[in-house]
């Protein structure tokens, strides 16, 4: 986004003062602080620089990142054509047991859709849900308590807990 204004002769400051935003959410929109910034806001820089949205986002930078991907009631081809959709080229599946009932989403099956749609597929058997550990998640009431010491991000509250979602990583 910044090549726009440079090569009119603006400065970052100069942007966020025809944009009329802060200094600060025009930082955060250009070093990717901003998870999701603001239609309004966006709005307001592309107004400014005379350009249509569709101009602004036409070269902008896709941070690589992880995301979640569920399956649930979706079949295979349409799970695959939504990570094609979104540029993800890794999935890494981290179900302590990659089978499933839902046809298309076992280990091997998973794997050669992928495979065959150019996206790699890694199982990482280490990060699953061991049995001993999932009835508390099945009715969304995980245990505060933790017995084990966690390597990893705090657990999430009940209400976003995603429970055997394979992870997926987009690098564009």
């Amino acid at each position: 986004m910044w090549a726009l204004p440079e090569a009119r002769g603006w400065s970052r400051e100069r942007l966020a003062q025809e944009a009329c935003i802060s200094n600060t959410t025009l930082a955060r929109l250009e070093g990717e602080g901003a998870i999701q910034p603001g239609f309004f806001t966006v709005g307001a820089v592309a107004e400014a620089l005379d350009i249509s949205l569709d101009d602004l986002f036409r070269d902008a930078h896709v941070a690589p990142g992880l995301w979640s991907a569920g399956y649930e009631g979706r079949d295979i081809d349409s799970f695959v054509a939504s990570l094609l959709d979104s540029r993800i080229d890794v999935v890494a599946d981290v179900r302590l047991t990659p089978i499933s009932r839902k046809k298309g989403f076992s280990k091997t099956r998973l794997g050669q859709a992928l495979a065959e749609a150019g996206i790699e597929y890694t199982h990482l058997r280490g990060l699953g849900n061991p049995k001993e550990n999932r009835a508390p998640f099945w009715d969304g009431q995980p245990s505060p308590v933790i017995n084990e010491p966690a390597i990893g991000p705090a657990p999430r509250p009940p209400a976003q807990v995603d429970n055997a979602r394979p992870l997926v990583r987009s690098s564009v």
